[in-house]
């Protein structure tokens, strides 16, 4: 699929639903935090349609080289504040993975995801397609039980995000599927999510229906936006701005910025704040931030 404006636009809110959510912005925090969802679907799905290969080295490097080098700087600034530098976790090990801020837990967690699908591209994609909407349904639906289990960090992220991945593989894998095995498919999931939306499931239901519907964006053959160069040139400072905006929300709460101006100042200005670095830094150091 080549650069398509739509797409990279859904990718774009989804950067600021997150920034929303992680300000603490009361207002539909279920419904911002559809944008995590949209963000993993999106980086299956492209990882799985792409037609570069990728090693175990390049993925790390894309994304655990980052998380350590932001978990580094967390760590600073927690530091500096006489904040613990881990604040969950009850081993080790999830220590680590939670990293010193919280929500670099999505950086390993996809990168696990990408190496184990990475060996089984060779599996027959019908199957695999079946496979990922059936198990993202059972979760959906069984959802009022795991959640109420305990977890030790970051766990619990991991059971949550679980089913955005396998609609990821499934809507990856889509087109290799018969025309009766896609109504079916389709039909099952958006029944599911149906479902869910029914039982009001707090930090699913919403979050799930708004993310998935969302990201059925994927299965058009056409971009239904002319070009847009600002959305594009956004587009490719998303990753940068998740990396970033926690940070910059703590400036803007010591600068006085609350209520909604807090999400949109801090977006914007995590948006800047990354193309400056990506202008200034040289490209063999920037790659590994941004």
């Amino acid at each position: 699929m080549g650069v398509r404006t739509d797409v990279e636009l859904l990718r774009v809110i989804s950067a600021f639903g997150i920034v929303c959510f992680h300000s603490g912005y009361g207002f539909a925090r279920d419904a911002a935090y559809a944008g995590l969802v949209v963000f993993l679907v999106f980086s299956i799905y492209f990882a799985l349609n792409s037609t570069k290969k990728y090693s175990v080295r390049s993925r790390a490097l894309r994304l655990l080289v980052p998380c350590l080098i932001w978990s580094i700087i967390y760590a600073f600034t927690d530091v500096l504040r006489g904040d613990p530098v881990f604040s969950g976790g009850s081993s080790i090990l999830s220590k680590v993975l939670l990293t010193p801020a919280v929500h670099l837990w999505y950086l390993p967690f996809v990168f696990f995801w990408l190496i184990a699908l990475d060996r089984v591209k060779s599996v027959n994609p019908q199957v695999l397609a079946v496979a990922a909407a059936s198990s993202a349904c059972i979760l959906l639906m069984t959802a009022p039980f795991w959640r109420q289990w305990e977890y030790s960090s970051p766990f619990g992220q991991y059971m949550h995000a679980t089913p955005a991945v396998l609609l990821g593989v499934f809507l990856a894998l889509y087109s290799y599927c018969s025309s009766l095995q896609k109504r079916i498919l389709l039909v099952g999931v958006i029944a599911c999510i149906g479902v869910i939306l029914m039982l009001n499931i707090s930090g699913i239901s919403l979050t799930y229906g708004l993310g998935f519907c969302a990201s059925l964006i994927l299965l058009k053959n056409r971009d239904m936006l002319p070009s847009n160069r600002v959305i594009l040139v956004f587009s490719k400072l998303t990753f940068g701005i998740y990396l970033v905006h926690p940070l910059i929300i703590d400036v803007m709460r010591y600068l006085g910025v609350s209520d909604f101006l807090l999400p949109v100042l801090t977006f914007f200005a995590s948006a800047m704040f990354i193309y400056l670095m990506l202008k200034v830094i040289p490209k063999s150091v920037s790659q590994y931030l941004a």
